[in-house]
């Protein structure tokens, strides 16, 4: 598996190592792309046996995947483009053989990095210092991005966009130009030196004297004390004895000042000195620098192993940081588990875990906080499943015991909630159906310090006010009268029933005299008219004290209309007999019995009596007194004593006489 850099003429591969390659600006990066828009560290390619990942690491130009810029980490196809800066790369599954280039580890070939590489002479005119130290300035562009790679001719060049001067690119194994220049300049050079040599050797014989000319300069610490102490300088660094380390590397670029490993180091030391115990104020970029400038040059292998940790250290601290610059993103944007989640991914064993500890802790507890606060609001509403949820995800995040055990009482109030709602829904039901023992039992069985303990202890008083009701009007309906008054006094019901002892009072009263009027054969109307009231005070034709009156009244005026048909019939005989006066009292009697018996009869008299007195009218008018005196007489008989034509008769009688 490999990327595919075209330029439209010619195409180079890079072939893709198993496990994580870095992709970026810097020279530490395991792939270096030197271009403006390419940040230090741009992008991550992780390769699991066919299966390639890739993630961008929060550059600031981002990583495109066939145009469209992503977010979470993907997973390359064959063909894909991927967009890196300004550099394009294609992505081929085929096998990796015949690469131009290998991505593997901070020491394979960059892409368009020429600069730097191992065992390449450093000018002053390139910026190295004289006492061989090296470290390359970062580019910044002030204008516009320019690209840093252009090709002429058919071949490749990386442009210094400071000094215009441009290296061409080739792949690893082939032989540049330059290259075969400078190797024909070092064999003339070596041809050079051995005559010259060989000239300085001979001449004193043909010379016939002992002069030296032009001698080799000679160095006190020849190359293999040279390595071992560059050695030693990295034991005793990773001992912390710093100071001969110091001692150590700066004795050795004293006596070899042609070696440039030492003074390198130095630096490298240096800045990871300057960085602080936790690396918190490590200058990644060129600590990044110092450490892969050591790891190419001819150094010894434990030199170059002890660079190898360290840029992996300064790699996996940068990794951090950028978790770090997530989780601050995420915070930000107010999504607080996942940046705790970011920042607690930190390694325990990472020297700047100790460093953000604190922010850790920070971000733990406001997680914590605003779940509990959540949890909290769920109670208030008793939302029992919501605020249980809300704990159990606050007591992950706990730092301590006691935050546990506060957040597992929570946990444990809303168990209790849940338990005591569901009692008090089965007990309003049982009340709803009027089932009172049920709904007290059930009541009582809440916490009193719940939730739930004024619902309940309300519910529980709604029970017995019902069940003291029913009952006392159990007893009313009954006609037990005297017993609901006792039973509300007993009970101190005044308050919620005390109307219902007035009412039963003054029923009482009423049913009492009615039934003393009944048992001493007072007149009938005063009967029928106290039992009426019965009826009027108590209108629940249920209630036994009405039935009761109801019952009496028919039988009362059942026996009435008994009495007045007999009244009727000697009304009629004594009408039959002629004897108008006593039929009319009779009859006047009959009416006063049932209000209805006899009327008619009375009627009848009344309309005769008024005939009468207009016949008489009629006999006065044409003079014949006689008849109209008989007349105006028998209109007396008729009518009732009192009457208007019982008046008018008598008036008219007096005037003819």
């Amino acid at each position: 598996m490999k990327f595919i850099l075209n330029n439209g003429t010619e195409q180079h591969s890079f072939e893709i190592q198993q496990g994580v390659t870095i992709i970026g600006r810097s020279s530490a990066a395991d792939v270096c792309l030197q271009s403006s828009r390419v940040s230090r560290s741009h992008v991550e390619c992780f390769r699991e046996n066919d299966i390639i990942r890739i993630r961008d690491l929060g550059s600031s130009n981002g990583t495109y995947v066939n145009g469209r810029k992503i977010v979470e980490p993907a997973t390359l196809q064959e063909g894909d483009r991927v967009s890196i800066g300004d550099i394009e790369l294609r992505f081929s599954a085929e096998d990796g053989a015949g690469a131009d280039a290998h991505f593997s580890g901070a020491g394979a070939p960059f892409v368009g990095a020429a600069a730097g590489a191992a065992g390449q002479e450093y000018s002053e005119e390139e910026g190295t210092p004289p006492d061989g130290t090296y470290m390359p300035e970062v580019y910044r562009p002030e204008g516009p991005p320019q690209s840093l790679i252009t090709q002429r001719d058919g071949r490749w060049y990386l442009r210094d966009p400071r000094t215009n001067r441009e290296v061409e690119i080739v792949p690893k194994g082939v032989e540049s130009p330059d290259e075969r220049r400078n190797r024909k300049l070092m064999m003339y050079g070596l041809i050079g030196t051995a005559a010259l040599i060989a000239v300085i050797l001979i001449a004193p014989s043909l010379m016939g004297n002992n002069t030296n000319v032009g001698a080799v300069p000679q160095y006190a610490m020849d190359k293999h004390a040279y390595d071992a102490a560059l050695d030693e300088a990295v034991k005793n660094f990773d001992d912390g004895d710093l100071a001969a380390a110091k001692r150590l590397l700066a004795n050795a670029h004293k006596e070899r000042p042609d070696l440039k490993v030492a003074g390198i180091l130095s630096n490298a030391m240096g800045t990871l000195i300057k960085a602080g115990e936790n690396y918190a104020d490590l200058d990644h970029e060129k600590a990044g620098s110092y450490l892969g400038e050591a790891r190419r040059l001819l150094s010894t292998p434990t030199v170059r192993a002890w660079a190898t940790s360290k840029i992996d250290l300064v790699e996996q601290i940068e990794r951090i940081r950028m978790k770090v610059a997530r989780a601050l993103e995420l915070k930000q944007a107010g999504k607080l588990e996942e940046a705790y989640a970011e920042m607690n991914s930190i390694p325990l064993q990472s020297p700047l875990r100790a460093a953000y500890q604190e922010d850790i802790r920070s971000l733990q507890d406001e997680v914590r906080l605003g779940l509990l606060a959540r949890g909290d609001r769920a109670l208030q509403m008793r939302d029992w499943p919501a605020a249980r949820t809300f704990y159990e995800q606050a007591i992950k995040y706990a730092p301590s015991a006691n935050h546990e055990n506060e957040l597992q009482a929570r946990i444990n109030d809303c168990e209790r909630g849940a338990a005591d709602k569901n009692v008090l829904e089965d007990a309003r039901a049982h009340f709803e159906a009027k089932e009172y023992v049920d709904a007290l039992e059930l009541a009582q069985q809440i916490s009193a310090a719940g939730f739930y303990a004024d619902e309940a202890r309300a519910l529980a008083a709604r029970v017995k006010d019902a069940r003291d009701r029913d009952h006392v009007l159990a007893l009313y309906r009954s006609g037990h009268l005297d017993e609901v008054i006792k039973y509300i006094r007993v009970n101190n019901l005044q308050q919620s029933m005390g109307w219902l002892e007035r009412q039963a009072s003054g029923l009482l009263e009423a049913l009492k005299e009615a039934r003393r009027l009944d048992e001493q054969g007072a007149r009938i109307s005063l009967v029928i008219a106290a039992y009426t009231k019965l009826t009027e005070l108590e209108k629940d034709e249920q209630n036994e004290i009405q039935r009761l009156a109801r019952e009496r009244l028919a039988e009362l005026l059942q026996d009435t209309q008994r009495r007045a048909q007999e009244f009727v019939q000697l009304g009629k005989e004594a009408y039959d007999r002629g004897d108008i006066p006593t039929a009319r009292s009779i009859w006047e009697r009959a009416l006063g019995v049932d209000g209805r018996s006899g009327s008619t009869e009375l009627q009848r008299l009344d309309d005769m009596a008024r005939k009468l007195y207009l016949d008489g009218m009629a006999e006065a008018a044409r003079g014949n007194v006689t008849d109209a005196k008989g007349l105006y007489s028998k209109a007396m008989l008729y009518a009732k004593h009192g009457s208007d034509y019982y008046t008018r008769a008598w008036r008219e009688l007096e005037n003819l006489k």
